[in-house]
C-alpha cells in the first residue's frame, strides 16, 4: 500500500509489561521524519499499563504470545506496509531511521533488507559494559546483528521469524533472507535503553539466547567488554554491594 507515491512502512513493536519504555519508543516514532507509517504493536498478555499507554498511538493493538517470534510474525501478517521495520519496546529511534531505509532501498531494488546499527545506553556499569560490547562489533554487523527493516513481501517469502527459536531469530531470519536478496546498511542509528542490568539477569539471558555456536560470540563479547571495562575504573568497581579494587 501506498499514501499518495509514497510507500507504506508498517512499525511491528512486541511487548509485554513494558510501561516504563514503551511510549518513549512510540514518541520516536511520532518524530520520524518519514511520515507514511502504521504502527502495530503485539502484546503478550502484559499484566501492567503497556497496552493502556500504546492505545493512543498505534493504529492496532494485537493480543499474542509465547514468544516474540510468534509476536512478530502476526504483526506482519496483519499489516498493511509495502515494507516493515521490527522493533523492541526498550528502543527509541533517530529521526531519520525509516527515512534513510527507504530511500537505501528504493535506490537500489536489489536490496531487500536493512541493517540498522544498535547503541546501547542505560543507567549503571554493565549498562556501560553492554554499550562496549555492542561497539566490539560495530563494523561486522552481519555477523552478529540480524536486518529490522524488511520488504514485507521477502519477509513472508522467507517464512518470517523461527517461532522455535528466541534471542537468535532475528540474525537467523537474516541469513535466510540473504540467501536470497541483498541486505543493506543505514547510517541512523537505534538506541537501545538497557536500563538498569543485572550481570547474572544478563549471563541468563546470554545462555538462554545460546542454540549453536555462532552466537557464543555475543556471549563472549558481553564478557571481554565487561572485562575490558571493569580494567578502565580507577577505584575498581562494585559487585552485589562489594567494592572489588583495581587490581
Amino acid at each position: 500500500m501506498k499514501k499518495g507515491n509514497i510507500p507504506l512502512v508498517s512499525v511491528i513493536i512486541t511487548t509485554r509489561n513494558e510501561e516504563s519504555v514503551i511510549e518513549k519508543l512510540l514518541k520516536s516514532i511520532q518524530t520520524q521524519t518519514y511520515s507514511s507509517l502504521e504502527i502495530i504493536l503485539v502484546d503478550n498478555h502484559s499484566t501492567d499499563r503497556t497496552c493502556e499507554i500504546a492505545r493512543t498511538y498505534v493504529d492496532k493493538l494485537l493480543i499474542q504470545g509465547p514468544e516474540r517470534s510468534a509476536q512478530r510474525n502476526l504483526g506482519v501478517r496483519e499489516s498493511s506496509g509495502n515494507y516493515v521495520l521490527i522493533l523492541d519496546a526498550d528502543m527509541e529511534l533517530s529521526s531519520n531511521v525509516v527515512k534513510e531505509a527507504v530511500s537505501r532501498v528504493t535506490k537500489d531494488p536489489s536490496i531487500k533488507a536493512i541493517i540498522i546499527p544498535e547503541k546501547s545506553f542505560g543507567q549503571n556499569f554493565w549498562a556501560r559494559c553492554k554499550t562496549l560490547e555492542r561497539n566490539c562489533y560495530i563494523d561486522n554487523l552481519t555477523a552478529v546483528a540480524g536486518a529490522r527493516f524488511y520488504e514485507r513481501q521477502l519477509f513472508l517469502k522467507a517464512g518470517g521469524f523461527d517461532e522455535n527459536i528466541t534471542g537468535p531469530e532475528d540474525w537467523d531470519l537474516s541469513q535466510r533472507v540473504g540467501q536470497i536478496a541483498q541486505i543493506g546498511f543505514i547510517q541512523s542509528l537505534i538506541y537501545h535503553n538497557e536500563g538498569q542490568i543485572s550481570l547474572l539477569n544478563q549471563m541468563r539471558k546470554k545462555y538462554y539466547y545460546v542454540v549453536d555456536p555462532q552466537n557464543w560470540t555475543v556471549f563472549l563479547r558481553f564478557l571481554v567488554g565487561s572485562l575490558l571495562l571493569m580494567s578502565q575504573l580507577p577505584g575498581g568497581f562494585e559487585l552485589n554491594g562489594r567494592q572489588i579494587p583495581k587490581r
